[in-house]
């Protein structure tokens, strides 16, 4: 009996040891490190209404399963050069935004003092130092982004 105790044991240890939280966050560590734009791009909250007249913001955090499925997808269209895209990673201690349930609110912002978001993902657009679309959400961000390529091909 307690042989087959000790047996249930190892096995329960060997099981629990591979899903470990260590070996998981090293597995799926960010993914916005592989992409040399998101690196080149990456701007700090205090920059955020400092750049030219038309851009994006992906606002992105290391721990966002989210962001981590969408950031090639990102990434790709910053290389496309559309519009200027800058990344900001939230789940830096400087670069902390109010969380809000709401994201309409943030439209029409001009400082980073008024700036609110309801989460990662999110992509504010920014016209003449304005904010003027905030888009929550994978799927949302996919979209708006997807949007913009066909007026840009039309």
């Amino acid at each position: 009996m307690n042989h087959r105790l000790g047996n249930c044991a190892l096995l329960f240890v060997a099981v629990f040891t591979s899903c470990s939280p260590a070996k998981s966050e090293s597995s799926s560590e960010s993914k916005s490190e592989e992409y040399e734009i998101v690196n080149k791009q990456e701007i700090s909250l205090m920059d955020f209404f400092l750049q030219e007249d038309d851009y994006l913001v992906f606002c992105h955090s290391d721990t966002c399963t989210q962001c981590k499925q969408i950031i090639g997808d990102v990434a790709s269209f910053a290389e496309d050069n559309i519009i200027k895209t800058y990344f900001l990673n939230v789940s830096l201690p400087d670069n902390k935004i109010t969380l809000v349930p709401i994201d309409e609110i943030t439209i029409g912002v001009n400082s980073i003092n008024d700036l609110v978001y309801a989460g990662t993902p999110t992509i504010f657009e920014v016209k003449n130092g304005i904010t003027t679309s905030n888009i929550a959400g994978k799927d949302k961000c996919l979209t708006f982004l997807n949007e913009i390529r066909k007026n840009q091909i039309k």
